[in-house]
């Protein structure tokens, strides 16, 4: 249906209404008609009355901002993993494998070196060295299938706890109130990006975290063990100066 054509009305020619006698059904708007130096800016003629209940409304977003946010704990992290206990054991798994190969490593180098000063006859050196040669070889294989394993099953269970949160922050903002909505920091926009990075911090403080951590911790354990099989002293050598290492990773 075509809408009905308005009236052609020349401003200029229409006389100026006084500020008290403005119609409502008149097609002119009062912006047009009034006196631009009597009006006031948009801004304040379309902004609310100040009441008591903005200040109420104020005070009450400041104390909130104000009030202390618990520290994440970890516990809750924990508890949040355990449907993933699979993937995360075979992750570790992984994780282990895979930090002992540079203990391990260095200790095969150092047998190939030793196999050289040997005084024996020149076909057992080359049996030496190659049988050596060969676990080296096979430790790349079962380092590169350990590696696959860590990645793959902590990224597995990464993926599957970022779901769990998404859904979790998801189902408590649609809990809440319609006035919960208004405020700014309640926007589409900023709850959006709390679905899309806090779920995706949540992943990277524990499921990437314990990885590294069975990681490293499996690499100091089996490197303290070779050293106490070779020579005890060796050991606690390399154990007095754990402690410096794990500030600095702190500090870091």
């Amino acid at each position: 249906m075509r809408l009905p054509e308005l009236p052609k009305i020349d401003i200029q020619s229409v006389p100026r209404q006084k500020s008290n006698g403005s119609d409502p059904e008149s097609p002119i708007s009062p912006f047009l008609t009034s006196d631009p130096k009597k009006e006031r800016s948009h801004s304040q003629t379309f902004s609310r009355p100040h009441s008591h209940s903005d200040d109420a409304s104020v005070t009450t977003r400041e104390k909130r901002e104000a009030r202390k946010r618990k520290p994440p704990s970890l516990q809750k992290l924990i508890e949040l993993s355990f449907a993933e206990w699979l993937y995360a054991l075979l992750g570790s798994i992984g994780a282990a494998a895979f930090g002992s190969f540079n203990p391990l490593l260095a200790y095969v180098v150092g047998l190939v070196v030793a196999a050289y000063y040997r005084i024996d006859d020149q076909h057992h050196l080359a049996q030496e060295v190659d049988k050596w040669c060969l676990i080296i070889g096979c430790m790349g294989i079962v380092t590169v299938i350990a590696n696959f394993l860590q990645h793959f099953y902590f990224g597995i269970m990464g993926e599957k706890m970022t779901e769990r949160v998404r859904r979790m922050m998801f189902s408590a903002m649609l809990r809440n109130e319609v006035g919960w909505f208004d405020d700014e920091e309640n926007s589409a926009d900023n709850l959006s990006m709390r679905l899309a990075n806090d779920a995706t911090f949540v992943r990277a403080a524990f499921s990437n975290r314990l990885s590294i951590f069975i990681q490293d911790s499996a690499a100091v354990i089996v490197g303290l063990l070779i050293g106490a099989v070779l020579h005890w002293r060796l050991a606690l050598v390399a154990f007095a100066t754990l402690p410096i290492l794990c500030i600095s990773a702190v500090a870091q």
